[in-house]
């Protein structure tokens, strides 16, 4: 598209008040929802709508709308493939339609009449150089937008990308805060304990917790680094955990090499080796990562969940903290067995050295 004209006064007190407006905005829904009204109001239509895609890029899921029924609201899912108008304006144009029943670009031409909707205007949104929806401008009469009424609209959908970037970006900031809280929780929980199967039940009980997941597994390497033994399970059931012996080159492989490993599905992921089992469970997605202590591997900690779960890189990060606190943990308490160990030898030698000197034989010897 061509350069654009300046908005006109008008449109730049809008296009400033909503700016203000949105960086104080405490939702979404809300957020969206004042771009809308505004963008309406300023252009003086009948309506306005904003519409997101989903995670597979083939729906625009709708996330606000101003001036529009519920009844059309509800008509139907608007896909990428089938409405012309939003699949065009996902490539980064601003896309006009003066009539919508009769331009075949029009996913719902008849449910439009009835809603009294003539011209349209459709406008990308844009993170991050990525087209991530679209804006419409509705029209209940014949009207031919002009370039600029397309920049204003243009520029209401960039304020909103940035909005939800910057949104975004603090959820982050603090779902890292929580995350890192919650492993200060947790380490404190884990580094109070001493005894080996405490510990290691406090952390799957724990880990499942925070992570808000079905279940959760250690598996520590035998003696000869050809099974991963159960150590510690939380969440899953008697029958699962006794499928069969675990074995470090057929489950998930890579978390022995020090690699996170993320299944999503566990029935077509050829890394799960109890597929059948795992799904039977009720199992999912799985995320699985190292426990390593001196740099070496001596085990994994694995999250199970019921449903497709997309692992974001802050939920790796905090289950690798975990792991690595396990791995101290675990070197603690097996140390800590020792020891105790040492002490019960040693006063068992003590009371049967008392024992003898004590005894006719010893005082026979004196």
């Amino acid at each position: 598209m061509k350069a654009l004209p300046l908005p006109s006064q008008q449109f730049c007190c809008t296009l400033y008040d909503t700016a203000r407006a949105l960086t104080v905005a405490s939702n979404v829904p809300a957020m969206l929802g004042l771009l809308a009204e505004r963008a309406a109001d300023a252009l003086n239509i009948k309506a306005c709508s904003v519409r997101i895609l989903d995670v597979k890029g083939q729906t625009l899921k709708l996330a606000a709308a101003y001036g529009l029924s519920e009844e059309y609201l509800k008509k139907g899912p608007v896909e990428v493939e089938k409405s012309l108008v939003d699949k065009e304006a996902l490539t980064g144009k601003a896309v006009t339609i003066l009539d919508v029943t009769r331009d075949p670009r029009w996913q719902y031409p008849g449910e439009a009449k009835r809603e009294g909707i003539v011209s349209v205007l459709c406008v990308p949104i844009t993170v991050k150089q990525k087209n991530i929806g679209t804006v419409r401008a509705y029209s209940s009469t014949r009207h031919e937008f002009n370039e600029e009424e397309a920049q204003f609209l243009y520029t209401m959908a960039s304020q909103v990308g940035a909005a939800l970037e910057n949104l975004k970006l603090t959820q982050s900031l603090q779902k890292r805060y929580e995350d890192l809280k919650a492993l200060v929780d947790v380490s404190r929980k884990i580094t109070s304990q001493l005894r080996l199967n405490d510990v290691l039940n406090s952390i799957v009980t724990e880990t499942a917790k925070v992570m808000n997941a079905k279940g959760c597994t250690i598996r520590l390497l035998d003696e000869k680094k050809t099974n991963l033994e159960l150590a510690a399970a939380y969440g899953l059931s008697e029958q699962y955990l006794r499928k069969g012996p675990i074995e470090p080159r057929k489950s998930l492989a890579e978390t022995l090499e020090g690699k996170p490993v993320i299944v999503t599905d566990v029935t077509k992921d050829a890394r799960v080796q109890y597929a059948e089992e795992a799904r039977s469970e009720g199992i999912c997605s799985i995320l699985g990562v190292p426990v390593i202590f001196k740099d070496e591997v001596i085990g994994t900690i694995r999250i199970y969940d019921e449903k497709p779960r997309q692992f974001e890189e802050e939920e790796i990060e905090f289950l690798s903290g975990i792991a690595a606190q396990s791995a101290i943990a675990i070197q603690n308490a097996r140390l800590y067995k020792i020891a105790l160990t040492n002490w019960q030898d040693l006063v068992q030698e003590i009371s049967e050295r008392i024992d003898f000197w004590g005894s006719p034989a010893a005082r026979t010897q004196r």
